[in-house]
């Protein structure tokens, strides 16, 4: 890795010195209180949007498990729509389309609603997968010893799950983090 990291550094140097750029952050000084503010707007809108996207995707992730038909082709359109579709995309329809026609103004609270949508989707998908992973024995096991469905959700199914799923679901909130930068298409100033 550190043979790597070198390489592409260098590479990196080189390339500024052909093409005869020279970096310069004196700026960061003058316009650290700006960059802060775009830091903490940008862990405002992950958190945010991250709280967001599960208040969706669980619902969405149940509802593709649900026995009754039209709930589950439902959820399983939203999730095949925000999937194959770009964010930027999503972005643009949703604030200029949408977002005008419902009197969403502020471009902050947009942007969220935005990215909750886009992740709930990915979120849904984390969590079925997770669901459907787990192994039968045990909560077979469980209602064999009489406990019932909710107990047998809470004690066996939901501590499987969550180890399953964490590593999924923090992957995700580093993506929310990136993608909080295409938001400056309807000029919300993050970090970025």
């Amino acid at each position: 890795y550190l043979v790597v990291c070198v390489a592409a550094i260098a590479v990196f140097w080189v390339s500024l010195g052909m093409a005869g750029i020279t970096l310069n952050f004196d700026f960061v000084g003058q316009y650290r209180l700006r960059i802060f503010d775009g830091f903490m707007l940008t862990v405002w809108l992950s958190v945010a949007s991250l709280i967001g996207s599960m208040l969706i995707g669980v619902p969405v992730a149940l509802g593709k498990n649900s026995r009754i038909l039209p709930i589950r082709y439902l959820c399983d359109l939203y999730v095949k729509i925000i999937r194959v579709t770009p964010l930027i995309a999503q972005i643009y329809l949703f604030y200029y389309i949408i977002g005008t026609a419902w009197g969403v103004e502020n471009r902050v609270v947009a942007g969220i609603l935005i990215l909750s949508v886009f992740a709930g989707a990915y979120i849904a998908e984390i969590i079925r997968g997770g669901y459907e992973s787990l192994p039968r024995g045990p909560i077979e096991a469980a209602r064999a010893l009489g406990l019932s469905r909710t107990q047998c959700a809470i004690s066996v199914e939901l501590p499987q799950m969550v180890s399953r799923i964490l590593p999924a679901l923090t992957g995700q909130f580093a993506s929310i983090i990136k993608d909080s930068s295409l938001l400056s298409v309807i000029a919300v100033i993050e970090l970025t």
